[in-house]
C-alpha cells in the first residue's frame, strides 16, 4: 500500500499541474533525517557551507545538478 502524500502547489513556483515526480516513479525517493542539512548547489557557497557545517558535527548533503563542476 503506498501512502499519499500532500503537495504544496505553491512552493517553487509549480503550479500544481503535477502530481508525479520522476523521483518518485523510479522509486529513489529518499527521507533525510531530522538533524541533517539540505544544500542546494555545489559550488563554492554551497561546499563550503557543507565543510563548515561537518566541522561543528551537522550532518549535511549537497545537491548538484551538474555531473562535474568547472572548477
Amino acid at each position: 500500500m503506498e501512502k499519499e502524500v500532500a503537495t504544496n502547489p505553491g512552493a517553487g513556483g509549480s503550479d500544481g499541474a503535477s502530481s508525479t515526480s520522476p523521483v518518485r516513479e523510479q522509486g529513489l525517493e529518499e527521507v533525510l533525517a531530522d538533524d541533517t542539512v539540505l544544500i542546494i548547489g555545489g559550488g563554492p557557497v554551497g561546499m563550503m557551507t557543507a565543510t563548515v557545517l561537518a566541522f561543528y558535527g551537522i550532518k549535511s548533503v549537497v545537491l548538484e545538478r551538474n555531473f562535474t563542476t568547472t572548477w
